[in-house]
């Protein structure tokens, strides 16, 4: 059904602003079931459009979006959610800012390009647990390097003996980490054996030369299990491997 209206949001942890692109109404609501319900009643008695024909649109901000993105995909509501970089280029050289104004902006995008914005599918639950889990994994990864590149130099410059505490308690978070890191793996590889269709998308993803388990992993859970894309020029292009002419 085609796009009549939209609803432009603008989350943050607690409290979320919106705006109807149409009579420019405005609506502060809680960022939880209590206020989603509130959102939804409002946005029903502003419009006397069908609710097919009004699309919802929020920028991806994460945790934050999230409660909001997975009540209105257990509903049936039409919602798109926006990347920070594309909503920052689309508005060009601004100023002020607040959460009116940005709910404002939000709405006006959307709708000026409703026709060629396609609407937020939520992944299943299993493709949202290896997200979550490799980004703990990322930060584990990237916290015991830096770990292991302190203790590097102070064993390069100062004597153990003399510095019991500071060698022995990285040298123990270093190991507690790669525990941690350990333990995710083996989660993540219990999340792919217990779904047939992920377990076969990455058997044939690690089939390829030079792929492995980590990059197979990140490769499902950012593709949506490979439907997030509708040709493979487009994935090239978002992975940032397309090439793209530079010229004046």
């Amino acid at each position: 059904m085609e796009v009549k209206d939209v609803v432009g949001i603008d989350v943050s942890k607690l409290e979320n602003e919106a705006r109807v692109h149409s009579s420019q109404e405005v609506l502060t609501f809680d960022n939880n079931i209590k206020g989603f319900k509130k959102l939804i009643s409002w946005v029903s008695n502003k419009s006397k459009l069908d609710t097919k024909q009004i699309l919802i649109a929020f920028e991806h901000t994460g945790l934050y979006s999230f409660p909001l993105s997975l009540f209105l995909a257990e509903n049936n509501y039409s919602y798109v959610l926006l990347p920070g970089l594309e909503l920052k280029r689309s508005m060009g050289i601004t100023r002020g800012k607040n959460d009116k104004i940005d709910a404002k902006r939000i709405a006006k995008y959307t709708f000026e390009k409703r026709e060629s914005i396609k609407p937020y599918e939520m992944p299943i639950e299993e493709v949202l647990q290896i997200k979550r889990l490799l980004t703990l994994r990322d930060r584990l990864v990237r916290q015991r390097a830096g770990y292991k590149a302190s203790l590097g130099e102070y064993k390069h410059f100062l004597i153990k003996n003399d510095n019991t505490v500071l060698f022995d308690t990285q040298e123990n978070m270093i190991k507690h980490m790669s525990k941690q890191v350990v333990r995710v793996e083996k989660e993540l590889n219990k999340i792919i054996l217990g779904n047939d269709n992920l377990k076969k998308m990455y058997d044939l993803i690690i089939s390829i030369k030079g792929v492995g388990p980590q990059t197979a992993l990140f490769l499902i859970a950012y593709t949506n299990g490979f439907t997030r894309f509708a040709t493979w020029r487009k994935f090239a292009s978002y992975c940032g491997i397309a090439p793209f002419p530079y010229q004046s």
